[in-house]
Protein backbone atom coordinates (compact mmCIF):
# COMPACT_ATOMS: atom_id res chain seq x y z
CA UNK A 1 0.00 0.00 0.00
CA UNK A 2 2.79 2.39 0.27
CA UNK A 3 3.81 1.93 -3.02
CA UNK A 4 0.33 2.46 -4.26
CA UNK A 5 -0.86 5.39 -2.82
CA UNK A 6 2.11 7.66 -3.63
CA UNK A 7 1.99 6.51 -7.40
CA UNK A 8 -2.24 6.94 -7.22
CA UNK A 9 -1.55 10.29 -5.57
CA UNK A 10 0.97 11.49 -8.12
CA UNK A 11 -1.81 10.32 -10.83
CA UNK A 12 -4.08 12.33 -9.07
CA UNK A 13 -1.79 15.55 -8.84
CA UNK A 14 -1.48 15.13 -12.60
CA UNK A 15 -4.76 14.70 -13.44
CA UNK A 16 -5.51 18.11 -11.85
CA UNK A 17 -3.15 19.96 -13.43
CA UNK A 18 -3.57 18.03 -17.30
CA UNK A 19 -5.05 20.95 -19.54
CA UNK A 20 -5.48 20.34 -23.22
CA UNK A 21 -2.44 20.17 -25.63
CA UNK A 22 -1.63 20.29 -28.97
CA UNK A 23 -0.55 16.80 -30.98
CA UNK A 24 1.47 17.63 -34.13
CA UNK A 25 0.08 15.37 -36.90
CA UNK A 26 1.41 12.40 -38.09
CA UNK A 27 4.24 13.17 -40.60
CA UNK A 28 4.64 9.93 -41.98
CA UNK A 29 0.82 9.39 -42.73
CA UNK A 30 0.27 10.39 -46.55
CA UNK A 31 -2.28 13.19 -46.88
CA UNK A 32 -2.72 14.12 -50.58
CA UNK A 33 0.13 14.42 -53.73
CA UNK A 34 0.88 18.10 -54.02
CA UNK A 35 2.32 17.42 -57.32
CA UNK A 36 -0.88 15.83 -58.36
CA UNK A 37 -3.03 19.39 -57.13
CA UNK A 38 -4.03 21.47 -60.27
CA UNK A 39 -2.91 24.95 -58.84
CA UNK A 40 0.12 26.45 -59.47
CA UNK A 41 2.59 27.75 -56.97
CA UNK A 42 1.50 31.07 -56.29
CA UNK A 43 -1.83 29.76 -55.79
CA UNK A 44 -0.73 26.89 -53.57
CA UNK A 45 1.01 29.41 -51.52
CA UNK A 46 -2.09 31.61 -51.39
CA UNK A 47 -4.10 28.68 -50.19
CA UNK A 48 -1.28 27.85 -47.64
CA UNK A 49 -1.69 31.44 -46.27
CA UNK A 50 -5.48 31.40 -45.73
CA UNK A 51 -5.08 28.22 -43.80
CA UNK A 52 -2.59 29.49 -41.41
CA UNK A 53 -4.34 33.07 -40.62
CA UNK A 54 -7.77 30.48 -39.68
CA UNK A 55 -5.12 28.81 -37.23
CA UNK A 56 -3.77 31.56 -35.97
CA UNK A 57 -4.54 32.52 -32.38
CA UNK A 58 -4.83 31.91 -28.98
CA UNK A 59 -4.76 28.25 -27.61
CA UNK A 60 -8.28 26.82 -28.04
CA UNK A 61 -10.21 25.70 -24.45
CA UNK A 62 -11.52 22.47 -26.27
CA UNK A 63 -10.03 19.78 -27.50
CA UNK A 64 -12.38 19.79 -30.51
CA UNK A 65 -11.07 22.94 -31.42
CA UNK A 66 -7.44 22.15 -30.94
CA UNK A 67 -7.88 19.92 -33.33
CA UNK A 68 -9.50 21.67 -35.47
CA UNK A 69 -6.27 23.70 -35.79
CA UNK A 70 -3.97 21.01 -35.86
CA UNK A 71 -5.86 19.77 -39.25
CA UNK A 72 -5.17 23.49 -40.77
CA UNK A 73 -2.08 24.30 -39.53
CA UNK A 74 -1.36 20.04 -41.21
CA UNK A 75 -2.64 20.93 -44.78
CA UNK A 76 -1.06 24.30 -44.55
CA UNK A 77 2.35 22.83 -44.42
CA UNK A 78 1.43 19.93 -46.37
CA UNK A 79 0.95 22.13 -49.17
CA UNK A 80 3.92 24.53 -48.61
CA UNK A 81 6.35 22.52 -46.46
CA UNK A 82 8.39 25.33 -45.52
CA UNK A 83 5.14 27.59 -44.27
CA UNK A 84 6.96 30.01 -41.63
CA UNK A 85 3.95 31.05 -39.93
CA UNK A 86 2.36 27.69 -39.38
CA UNK A 87 5.83 26.41 -38.42
CA UNK A 88 5.84 29.59 -35.52
CA UNK A 89 2.07 28.73 -34.22
CA UNK A 90 2.79 25.04 -34.44
CA UNK A 91 5.60 25.66 -32.30
CA UNK A 92 3.74 28.44 -30.11
CA UNK A 93 1.02 25.67 -29.55
CA UNK A 94 3.90 22.86 -28.28
CA UNK A 95 5.46 25.15 -25.63
CA UNK A 96 2.60 26.83 -24.15
CA UNK A 97 3.40 30.30 -26.16
CA UNK A 98 1.08 33.12 -26.54
CA UNK A 99 -0.37 33.59 -30.01
CA UNK A 100 -2.72 37.47 -30.79
CA UNK A 101 -6.19 37.08 -32.12
CA UNK A 102 -5.31 38.27 -36.00
CA UNK A 103 -6.91 41.26 -37.17
CA UNK A 104 -10.51 40.76 -38.32
CA UNK A 105 -9.91 41.71 -42.18
CA UNK A 106 -7.46 38.89 -42.42
CA UNK A 107 -9.75 36.33 -41.31
CA UNK A 108 -12.41 37.62 -43.30
CA UNK A 109 -10.69 37.83 -46.46
CA UNK A 110 -8.58 34.26 -45.61
CA UNK A 111 -12.29 32.22 -45.12
CA UNK A 112 -13.43 34.05 -48.68
CA UNK A 113 -10.46 33.00 -50.47
CA UNK A 114 -10.46 28.70 -49.07
CA UNK A 115 -13.98 28.88 -49.68
CA UNK A 116 -13.85 30.65 -53.53
CA UNK A 117 -10.90 27.63 -53.76
CA UNK A 118 -13.19 24.87 -52.45
CA UNK A 119 -16.04 25.50 -54.63
CA UNK A 120 -14.17 24.78 -57.91
CA UNK A 121 -11.62 21.88 -56.30
CA UNK A 122 -14.44 19.81 -55.29
CA UNK A 123 -16.71 19.66 -58.26
CA UNK A 124 -13.17 18.14 -59.79
CA UNK A 125 -13.88 14.43 -61.08
CA UNK A 126 -13.55 12.06 -58.32
CA UNK A 127 -10.38 10.32 -57.30
CA UNK A 128 -8.62 13.00 -58.74
CA UNK A 129 -6.15 14.76 -55.90
CA UNK A 130 -7.54 18.34 -57.06
CA UNK A 131 -10.98 16.82 -55.55
CA UNK A 132 -9.96 15.57 -52.54
CA UNK A 133 -8.33 18.86 -51.47
CA UNK A 134 -11.73 20.22 -52.21
CA UNK A 135 -12.86 18.08 -49.79
CA UNK A 136 -10.45 18.16 -47.37
CA UNK A 137 -11.13 22.29 -47.55
CA UNK A 138 -14.58 21.74 -47.08
CA UNK A 139 -13.64 19.51 -43.81
CA UNK A 140 -11.66 22.26 -42.07
CA UNK A 141 -14.45 25.01 -43.58
CA UNK A 142 -17.43 22.85 -41.93
CA UNK A 143 -16.48 24.29 -37.94
CA UNK A 144 -16.54 27.83 -39.27
CA UNK A 145 -18.76 28.03 -42.01
CA UNK A 146 -21.69 25.48 -41.12
CA UNK A 147 -24.39 27.01 -43.31
CA UNK A 148 -22.80 28.41 -46.26
CA UNK A 149 -23.77 26.80 -49.66
CA UNK A 150 -20.37 25.47 -50.55
CA UNK A 151 -20.70 22.64 -48.22
CA UNK A 152 -23.34 21.22 -50.42
CA UNK A 153 -20.55 19.81 -52.04
CA UNK A 154 -19.17 18.31 -49.01
CA UNK A 155 -18.48 14.66 -48.79
CA UNK A 156 -18.97 14.99 -44.95
CA UNK A 157 -19.43 11.27 -43.79
CA UNK A 158 -15.81 10.25 -45.03
CA UNK A 159 -14.17 13.42 -43.18
CA UNK A 160 -12.66 10.90 -40.59
CA UNK A 161 -11.49 8.62 -42.97
CA UNK A 162 -9.78 11.54 -45.11
CA UNK A 163 -7.74 12.68 -41.95
CA UNK A 164 -6.86 8.61 -40.26
CA UNK A 165 -3.77 8.42 -39.02
CA UNK A 166 -2.85 11.66 -39.65
CA UNK A 167 -4.26 13.88 -37.17
CA UNK A 168 -4.81 12.26 -33.74
CA UNK A 169 -8.00 11.74 -32.43
CA UNK A 170 -9.76 13.87 -30.25
CA UNK A 171 -8.88 12.42 -26.83
CA UNK A 172 -5.13 12.63 -27.61
CA UNK A 173 -5.69 16.53 -27.49
CA UNK A 174 -7.27 15.90 -23.78
CA UNK A 175 -4.88 14.36 -21.86
CA UNK A 176 -7.07 14.47 -18.48
CA UNK A 177 -9.45 11.88 -20.32
CA UNK A 178 -6.67 9.85 -21.30
CA UNK A 179 -4.87 9.35 -18.69
CA UNK A 180 -7.85 8.83 -16.28
CA UNK A 181 -8.91 5.72 -18.65
CA UNK A 182 -5.50 4.57 -19.16
CA UNK A 183 -4.28 4.52 -15.13
CA UNK A 184 -8.12 4.06 -13.38
CA UNK A 185 -8.13 -0.01 -13.25
CA UNK A 186 -11.88 0.61 -13.11
CA UNK A 187 -12.04 1.84 -16.22
CA UNK A 188 -11.92 -0.44 -19.28
CA UNK A 189 -12.45 0.08 -22.93
CA UNK A 190 -15.76 0.41 -23.93
CA UNK A 191 -17.42 -2.99 -25.36
CA UNK A 192 -19.02 -2.57 -28.38
CA UNK A 193 -22.35 -3.77 -27.29
CA UNK A 194 -25.14 -5.26 -29.49
CA UNK A 195 -29.04 -5.08 -30.16
CA UNK A 196 -30.23 -8.20 -30.72
CA UNK A 197 -32.93 -7.63 -32.86
CA UNK A 198 -35.58 -4.60 -33.88
CA UNK A 199 -38.47 -5.12 -31.56
CA UNK A 200 -40.32 -2.80 -34.26
CA UNK A 201 -40.39 -2.76 -37.79
CA UNK A 202 -42.04 0.04 -39.33
CA UNK A 203 -42.10 3.65 -38.11
CA UNK A 204 -43.13 7.03 -39.01
CA UNK A 205 -41.76 10.78 -38.59
CA UNK A 206 -42.85 14.01 -40.42
CA UNK A 207 -39.24 15.30 -41.80
CA UNK A 208 -38.43 18.40 -42.85
CA UNK A 209 -36.66 18.44 -46.12
CA UNK A 210 -36.30 19.94 -49.40
CA UNK A 211 -37.72 17.00 -52.00
CA UNK A 212 -39.06 17.21 -55.55
CA UNK A 213 -42.04 15.13 -56.93
CA UNK A 214 -40.99 11.97 -58.97
CA UNK A 215 -44.79 11.15 -60.09
CA UNK A 216 -45.94 14.50 -60.69
CA UNK A 217 -42.31 16.37 -61.63
CA UNK A 218 -42.92 18.75 -58.97
CA UNK A 219 -39.63 21.16 -58.90
CA UNK A 220 -37.87 21.31 -55.92
CA UNK A 221 -39.42 22.66 -52.64
CA UNK A 222 -38.75 22.96 -48.89
CA UNK A 223 -41.73 20.52 -46.45
CA UNK A 224 -42.55 17.98 -44.06
CA UNK A 225 -42.60 14.76 -46.06
CA UNK A 226 -44.50 12.01 -43.65
CA UNK A 227 -41.33 9.33 -43.78
CA UNK A 228 -41.66 5.78 -43.19
CA UNK A 229 -38.77 3.20 -41.85
CA UNK A 230 -39.14 -0.64 -42.60
CA UNK A 231 -36.74 -3.15 -41.49
CA UNK A 232 -36.52 -6.03 -43.72
CA UNK A 233 -34.42 -9.05 -43.30
CA UNK A 234 -31.59 -9.10 -45.39
CA UNK A 235 -31.09 -12.27 -48.02
CA UNK A 236 -29.56 -14.70 -46.84
CA UNK A 237 -28.54 -16.44 -50.26
CA UNK A 238 -27.39 -20.13 -51.30
CA UNK A 239 -23.63 -19.66 -51.54
CA UNK A 240 -23.62 -21.91 -55.04
CA UNK A 241 -26.02 -19.39 -56.35
CA UNK A 242 -24.58 -17.41 -58.79
CA UNK A 243 -26.75 -14.68 -58.78
CA UNK A 244 -26.26 -14.38 -55.06
CA UNK A 245 -26.14 -10.78 -53.50
CA UNK A 246 -22.47 -9.34 -52.52
CA UNK A 247 -21.74 -9.53 -48.74
CA UNK A 248 -22.56 -6.04 -47.79
CA UNK A 249 -26.00 -6.66 -49.26
CA UNK A 250 -26.42 -9.84 -46.79
CA UNK A 251 -25.33 -7.10 -44.22
CA UNK A 252 -28.04 -4.73 -44.91
CA UNK A 253 -28.07 -1.72 -46.63
CA UNK A 254 -29.79 1.37 -46.32
CA UNK A 255 -32.09 2.21 -49.49
CA UNK A 256 -34.15 5.57 -50.30
CA UNK A 257 -37.71 5.24 -51.93
CA UNK A 258 -37.67 6.80 -54.44
CA UNK A 259 -34.49 6.72 -54.56
CA UNK A 260 -31.63 9.39 -54.17
CA UNK A 261 -29.44 11.06 -57.01
CA UNK A 262 -26.13 10.60 -54.55
CA UNK A 263 -24.62 7.55 -52.22
CA UNK A 264 -26.38 6.99 -49.18
CA UNK A 265 -23.55 3.93 -48.25
CA UNK A 266 -21.74 7.12 -45.82
CA UNK A 267 -24.72 8.05 -44.25
CA UNK A 268 -25.51 4.41 -43.74
CA UNK A 269 -21.58 3.91 -42.41
CA UNK A 270 -21.84 7.42 -40.40
CA UNK A 271 -25.50 5.96 -38.64
CA UNK A 272 -23.82 2.45 -37.57
CA UNK A 273 -20.91 4.23 -36.22
CA UNK A 274 -23.20 6.75 -34.15
CA UNK A 275 -24.93 3.57 -32.69
CA UNK A 276 -22.19 1.62 -31.70
CA UNK A 277 -20.18 4.80 -30.32
CA UNK A 278 -23.28 6.58 -28.29
CA UNK A 279 -25.84 3.19 -27.53
CA UNK A 280 -25.95 -0.34 -28.99
CA UNK A 281 -24.59 -1.38 -31.90
CA UNK A 282 -27.78 -1.75 -34.29
CA UNK A 283 -28.34 -5.57 -35.05
CA UNK A 284 -26.60 -6.97 -38.06
CA UNK A 285 -28.27 -8.35 -41.48
CA UNK A 286 -31.34 -6.37 -42.10
CA UNK A 287 -32.03 -3.65 -45.14
CA UNK A 288 -33.12 -0.17 -43.93
CA UNK A 289 -35.70 1.29 -46.01
CA UNK A 290 -36.56 4.79 -46.27
CA UNK A 291 -39.68 5.71 -48.08
CA UNK A 292 -40.19 9.46 -48.38
CA UNK A 293 -43.52 9.23 -49.70
CA UNK A 294 -43.08 9.58 -53.31
CA UNK A 295 -40.90 12.75 -52.82
CA UNK A 296 -36.98 12.35 -53.40
CA UNK A 297 -34.85 13.22 -50.53
CA UNK A 298 -32.13 15.99 -52.15
CA UNK A 299 -28.40 16.33 -52.15
CA UNK A 300 -28.99 19.81 -51.15
CA UNK A 301 -30.47 18.48 -47.50
CA UNK A 302 -26.99 17.16 -46.72
CA UNK A 303 -26.96 14.91 -43.45
CA UNK A 304 -30.08 16.74 -42.08
CA UNK A 305 -32.04 13.60 -42.24
CA UNK A 306 -29.43 11.67 -40.10
CA UNK A 307 -30.99 12.69 -36.93
CA UNK A 308 -34.49 11.19 -37.72
CA UNK A 309 -33.21 7.97 -38.73
CA UNK A 310 -31.57 7.49 -35.68
CA UNK A 311 -34.38 8.27 -33.26
CA UNK A 312 -36.75 5.67 -35.58
CA UNK A 313 -33.60 3.53 -35.70
CA UNK A 314 -33.59 3.93 -31.52
CA UNK A 315 -37.50 3.42 -31.47
CA UNK A 316 -37.11 0.45 -33.35
CA UNK A 317 -34.68 -1.20 -31.42
CA UNK A 318 -35.83 -0.10 -28.18
CA UNK A 319 -39.67 -0.80 -28.56
CA UNK A 320 -41.13 2.55 -26.73
CA UNK A 321 -43.51 4.56 -29.18
CA UNK A 322 -42.61 7.77 -30.73
CA UNK A 323 -44.50 10.40 -29.05
CA UNK A 324 -47.53 11.36 -32.20
CA UNK A 325 -47.24 15.04 -33.55
CA UNK A 326 -43.35 15.79 -32.70
CA UNK A 327 -41.06 16.95 -35.31
CA UNK A 328 -37.06 16.62 -34.70
CA UNK A 329 -35.22 19.61 -36.89
CA UNK A 330 -31.89 19.31 -36.06
CA UNK A 331 -28.17 17.70 -37.37
CA UNK A 332 -26.79 15.00 -36.02
CA UNK A 333 -23.03 15.23 -35.24
CA UNK A 334 -21.07 12.05 -34.43
CA UNK A 335 -20.54 13.30 -30.84
CA UNK A 336 -24.58 12.49 -30.58
CA UNK A 337 -24.43 16.86 -30.03
CA UNK A 338 -27.89 18.00 -32.32
CA UNK A 339 -26.77 21.47 -34.17
CA UNK A 340 -29.16 23.81 -36.32
CA UNK A 341 -29.77 22.01 -39.35
CA UNK A 342 -28.40 23.11 -43.21
CA UNK A 343 -30.91 25.53 -44.76
CA UNK A 344 -33.17 26.07 -41.41
CA UNK A 345 -34.60 29.69 -42.28
CA UNK A 346 -35.69 28.35 -45.49
CA UNK A 347 -37.60 24.97 -43.79
CA UNK A 348 -38.57 26.81 -40.98
CA UNK A 349 -40.44 29.22 -43.36
CA UNK A 350 -42.11 26.18 -44.93
CA UNK A 351 -43.32 24.91 -41.16
CA UNK A 352 -44.47 28.16 -40.26
CA UNK A 353 -47.38 27.25 -43.31
CA UNK A 354 -48.56 24.25 -42.54
CA UNK A 355 -51.45 23.66 -40.33
CA UNK A 356 -50.85 21.03 -37.49
CA UNK A 357 -53.00 19.60 -34.72
CA UNK A 358 -52.43 21.83 -31.70
CA UNK A 359 -49.71 20.51 -29.44
CA UNK A 360 -47.38 19.69 -32.02
CA UNK A 361 -43.70 19.45 -30.83
CA UNK A 362 -40.65 20.88 -32.58
CA UNK A 363 -37.60 19.90 -31.08
CA UNK A 364 -34.98 21.98 -32.69
CA UNK A 365 -30.61 21.50 -32.13
CA UNK A 366 -28.22 24.19 -30.43
CA UNK A 367 -27.88 27.57 -32.37
CA UNK A 368 -31.50 28.61 -33.76
CA UNK A 369 -32.22 32.00 -31.58
CA UNK A 370 -31.16 33.66 -34.36
CA UNK A 371 -33.77 32.05 -36.61
CA UNK A 372 -36.57 32.31 -33.69
CA UNK A 373 -36.15 35.54 -33.12
CA UNK A 374 -36.53 36.73 -36.51
CA UNK A 375 -40.05 34.93 -36.46
CA UNK A 376 -40.83 37.57 -34.28
CA UNK A 377 -39.54 40.41 -36.76
CA UNK A 378 -41.92 38.78 -39.13
CA UNK A 379 -44.40 39.64 -36.99
CA UNK A 380 -45.26 35.65 -36.85
CA UNK A 381 -45.46 35.14 -32.94
CA UNK A 382 -48.03 32.61 -33.80
CA UNK A 383 -45.33 30.52 -35.02
CA UNK A 384 -44.66 29.70 -31.23
CA UNK A 385 -48.17 29.60 -30.21
CA UNK A 386 -48.41 26.77 -33.46
CA UNK A 387 -45.37 24.64 -31.68
CA UNK A 388 -44.02 23.84 -28.54
CA UNK A 389 -40.49 24.55 -29.94
CA UNK A 390 -38.08 23.12 -27.10
CA UNK A 391 -34.06 22.83 -28.16
CA UNK A 392 -32.39 19.82 -27.07
CA UNK A 393 -28.57 19.83 -27.25
CA UNK A 394 -27.90 16.07 -27.36
CA UNK A 395 -29.54 12.68 -29.18
CA UNK A 396 -30.09 11.86 -25.85
CA UNK A 397 -32.63 14.40 -24.48
CA UNK A 398 -34.31 14.98 -27.49
CA UNK A 399 -35.05 10.97 -27.35
CA UNK A 400 -36.52 11.66 -23.83
CA UNK A 401 -38.87 14.68 -25.55
CA UNK A 402 -39.59 12.54 -28.47
CA UNK A 403 -40.37 9.42 -27.05
CA UNK A 404 -44.36 8.95 -25.81
CA UNK A 405 -42.76 7.40 -22.56
CA UNK A 406 -40.05 9.70 -22.38
CA UNK A 407 -39.17 12.05 -19.10
CA UNK A 408 -39.09 15.73 -19.33
CA UNK A 409 -36.09 17.35 -16.98
CA UNK A 410 -38.15 18.75 -13.93
CA UNK A 411 -37.81 22.74 -14.75
CA UNK A 412 -38.65 22.00 -18.48
CA UNK A 413 -41.38 20.21 -17.66
CA UNK A 414 -42.99 23.06 -15.04
CA UNK A 415 -41.87 25.24 -18.07
CA UNK A 416 -44.06 23.48 -20.47
CA UNK A 417 -47.04 23.31 -17.97
CA UNK A 418 -47.02 27.15 -18.09
CA UNK A 419 -46.58 27.62 -21.81
CA UNK A 420 -49.58 25.03 -22.36
CA UNK A 421 -52.00 27.04 -20.22
CA UNK A 422 -50.59 30.25 -21.98
CA UNK A 423 -51.17 28.81 -25.10
CA UNK A 424 -54.78 27.42 -24.57
CA UNK A 425 -55.98 30.89 -24.06
CA UNK A 426 -53.93 32.46 -26.56
CA UNK A 427 -55.33 30.37 -29.50
CA UNK A 428 -58.96 31.65 -28.46
CA UNK A 429 -58.26 35.27 -28.68
CA UNK A 430 -58.62 37.51 -32.19
CA UNK A 431 -55.46 39.32 -31.05
CA UNK A 432 -52.49 37.32 -29.92
CA UNK A 433 -49.91 40.35 -29.24
CA UNK A 434 -53.11 42.14 -27.19
CA UNK A 435 -53.09 39.20 -25.52
CA UNK A 436 -49.61 38.75 -24.88
CA UNK A 437 -49.05 42.21 -23.59
CA UNK A 438 -51.12 41.29 -20.10
CA UNK A 439 -49.33 41.82 -17.04
CA UNK A 440 -50.34 38.58 -15.89
CA UNK A 441 -49.72 36.66 -19.07
CA UNK A 442 -46.16 38.56 -19.61
CA UNK A 443 -45.28 37.38 -16.10
CA UNK A 444 -46.30 33.96 -16.14
CA UNK A 445 -44.14 33.77 -19.96
CA UNK A 446 -41.00 35.32 -18.43
CA UNK A 447 -41.39 33.03 -15.27
CA UNK A 448 -41.16 30.09 -17.69
CA UNK A 449 -38.58 31.16 -19.81
CA UNK A 450 -36.51 31.39 -16.93
CA UNK A 451 -37.21 28.12 -14.99
CA UNK A 452 -35.73 26.91 -18.61
CA UNK A 453 -33.87 28.28 -21.33
CA UNK A 454 -34.77 25.35 -23.16
CA UNK A 455 -38.37 25.77 -23.65
CA UNK A 456 -37.87 28.03 -26.77
CA UNK A 457 -41.61 29.27 -27.09
CA UNK A 458 -41.93 30.64 -23.66
CA UNK A 459 -38.58 32.46 -24.59
CA UNK A 460 -39.75 33.52 -27.85
CA UNK A 461 -43.24 34.87 -26.26
CA UNK A 462 -41.83 36.50 -23.18
CA UNK A 463 -39.88 38.69 -25.36
CA UNK A 464 -42.57 39.44 -27.73
CA UNK A 465 -44.70 40.35 -24.66
CA UNK A 466 -41.90 42.81 -23.44
CA UNK A 467 -40.80 44.27 -26.63
CA UNK A 468 -40.64 42.74 -30.33
CA UNK A 469 -37.29 42.79 -31.99
CA UNK A 470 -37.48 45.14 -34.65
CA UNK A 471 -34.49 44.12 -36.86
CA UNK A 472 -33.26 41.53 -39.06
CA UNK A 473 -29.59 40.82 -38.08
CA UNK A 474 -27.97 41.05 -41.33
CA UNK A 475 -27.04 36.96 -41.53
CA UNK A 476 -31.11 36.55 -41.37
CA UNK A 477 -31.38 39.75 -44.06
CA UNK A 478 -29.18 37.86 -46.60
CA UNK A 479 -30.69 34.39 -46.33
CA UNK A 480 -34.48 35.96 -46.43
CA UNK A 481 -33.51 38.26 -49.30
CA UNK A 482 -32.30 35.40 -51.29
CA UNK A 483 -35.30 32.93 -50.41
CA UNK A 484 -37.63 36.03 -51.44
CA UNK A 485 -35.33 35.65 -54.61
CA UNK A 486 -35.68 31.95 -55.64
CA UNK A 487 -38.93 32.23 -57.39
CA UNK A 488 -36.97 35.04 -59.95
CA UNK A 489 -34.00 32.59 -59.78
CA UNK A 490 -36.31 29.66 -61.09
CA UNK A 491 -38.06 32.03 -64.12
CA UNK A 492 -37.74 29.76 -67.24
CA UNK A 493 -37.84 32.02 -70.27
CA UNK A 494 -38.63 30.34 -73.81
CA UNK A 495 -38.12 31.94 -76.63
CA UNK A 496 -41.20 32.70 -79.09
CA UNK A 497 -43.39 31.08 -75.69
CA UNK A 498 -42.73 34.03 -72.70
CA UNK A 499 -44.58 36.68 -73.55
CA UNK A 500 -43.24 40.51 -72.38
CA UNK A 501 -46.81 40.26 -69.83
CA UNK A 502 -45.14 37.47 -68.39
CA UNK A 503 -41.86 38.80 -67.99
CA UNK A 504 -43.70 42.27 -66.63
CA UNK A 505 -45.56 39.67 -64.14
CA UNK A 506 -42.71 38.13 -62.75
CA UNK A 507 -41.20 42.06 -61.92
CA UNK A 508 -43.78 42.64 -60.29
CA UNK A 509 -43.84 39.77 -57.57
CA UNK A 510 -40.52 39.94 -56.68
CA UNK A 511 -40.84 44.01 -56.37
CA UNK A 512 -43.94 43.44 -54.14
CA UNK A 513 -42.14 40.28 -52.81
CA UNK A 514 -38.99 42.14 -51.26
CA UNK A 515 -40.15 46.02 -50.70
CA UNK A 516 -41.80 45.27 -47.38
CA UNK A 517 -38.39 44.41 -45.56
CA UNK A 518 -37.09 47.67 -45.45
CA UNK A 519 -39.15 48.51 -42.75
CA UNK A 520 -37.01 45.68 -40.70
CA UNK A 521 -33.99 46.78 -41.46
CA UNK A 522 -31.01 48.64 -40.43
CA UNK A 523 -29.36 51.01 -42.76
CA UNK A 524 -26.61 49.35 -44.06
CA UNK A 525 -29.19 46.82 -45.24
CA UNK A 526 -31.72 48.63 -46.53
CA UNK A 527 -28.79 49.59 -49.22
CA UNK A 528 -28.67 46.05 -50.10
CA UNK A 529 -32.35 45.52 -50.47
CA UNK A 530 -32.31 49.29 -52.85
CA UNK A 531 -29.43 47.23 -55.10
CA UNK A 532 -31.94 43.78 -55.20
CA UNK A 533 -34.79 46.68 -56.50
CA UNK A 534 -32.54 48.22 -58.89
CA UNK A 535 -31.38 44.85 -59.87
CA UNK A 536 -34.76 43.82 -60.99
CA UNK A 537 -36.05 46.97 -62.61
CA UNK A 538 -33.65 45.41 -65.49
CA UNK A 539 -36.55 43.16 -66.21
CA UNK A 540 -38.25 45.98 -67.45
CA UNK A 541 -35.30 46.81 -70.29
CA UNK A 542 -35.14 43.07 -71.43
CA UNK A 543 -35.98 43.54 -75.55
CA UNK A 544 -35.83 47.03 -75.46
CA UNK A 545 -32.22 46.89 -77.76
CA UNK A 546 -33.99 45.11 -80.62
CA UNK A 547 -33.88 46.59 -83.93
CA UNK A 548 -37.85 46.83 -86.07
CA UNK A 549 -35.28 47.01 -89.39
CA UNK A 550 -33.25 43.91 -88.39
CA UNK A 551 -36.29 42.21 -86.69
CA UNK A 552 -34.19 40.82 -83.86
CA UNK A 553 -36.63 41.29 -80.89
CA UNK A 554 -37.34 37.80 -79.74
CA UNK A 555 -33.44 36.91 -80.02
CA UNK A 556 -32.31 40.19 -78.00
CA UNK A 557 -34.70 39.76 -75.19
CA UNK A 558 -33.18 35.95 -75.22
CA UNK A 559 -29.99 37.64 -74.69
CA UNK A 560 -31.28 40.45 -72.40
CA UNK A 561 -32.63 37.60 -70.03
CA UNK A 562 -29.59 35.21 -70.26
CA UNK A 563 -27.83 38.31 -68.98
CA UNK A 564 -29.92 39.63 -66.21
CA UNK A 565 -29.92 36.10 -65.01
CA UNK A 566 -26.42 35.97 -64.91
CA UNK A 567 -26.82 39.27 -62.50
CA UNK A 568 -29.21 37.61 -60.85
CA UNK A 569 -26.87 34.61 -59.78
CA UNK A 570 -24.33 36.97 -58.61
CA UNK A 571 -25.87 38.94 -56.52
CA UNK A 572 -27.36 36.45 -55.02
CA UNK A 573 -23.70 34.77 -54.53
CA UNK A 574 -22.58 37.82 -52.73
CA UNK A 575 -26.03 36.94 -50.57
CA UNK A 576 -25.11 33.48 -49.83
CA UNK A 577 -21.69 34.85 -48.54
CA UNK A 578 -22.90 37.46 -46.55
CA UNK A 579 -25.93 34.67 -44.84
CA UNK A 580 -22.51 33.16 -42.72
CA UNK A 581 -21.88 33.97 -39.00
CA UNK A 582 -19.21 35.62 -38.26
CA UNK A 583 -16.28 33.37 -36.87
CA UNK A 584 -16.63 33.16 -33.13
CA UNK A 585 -13.18 33.83 -31.32
CA UNK A 586 -11.55 31.82 -29.49
CA UNK A 587 -11.93 32.53 -25.09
Amino acid sequence: MRLVFPAAFLILAFLANAAIRYVPANDSAPLLRRDLIPMDVDAIRDLADYLAVLADGPMPKSAIEVRHRAQLLTLSKRLLPGHERAHLIETSYLKGGERRQPEAFFVKSARKGLIETADWLSQLPKESEGQLLGQLLLDVLAPIASDHPVLKNHDALNTEKRWNSVIAEISKFDPQKQLAANQDPKIKPTQIRTASVYKAKAILAEIPMFSNGIDDGSPSKPGLVTTSLIITKAPNPDPDDKNAPESGDQNGTLKFQPPTDFNVNPLQSSLLSFFRKNAKALPNGYNLNINTNKRQYLAKNRENIAANIAMMLDAAVSGRPLRRNTILFARLQATGNLQKPNYAWELIQQLEEFSLPIGTRLIVGKGMIEEMTGMLVLDKASFFTKYEVLEASNFEMARELFYEDGKMPEDLKTASKSYLEVCDKALQVAHLGNFLSLSAVKDRLIKASQLSPNHISAAMLAQQSIRRPAYFSHFLFTQELNRLLEPLAQFEYEIDQTSELAVTEVYKKTRDRITPLKKRLQRRDIEILDDALNLIKDLNSVGRGASAILDNEEETRAQDMIKFQKKLENFRAGLREGSQPTPKKDN
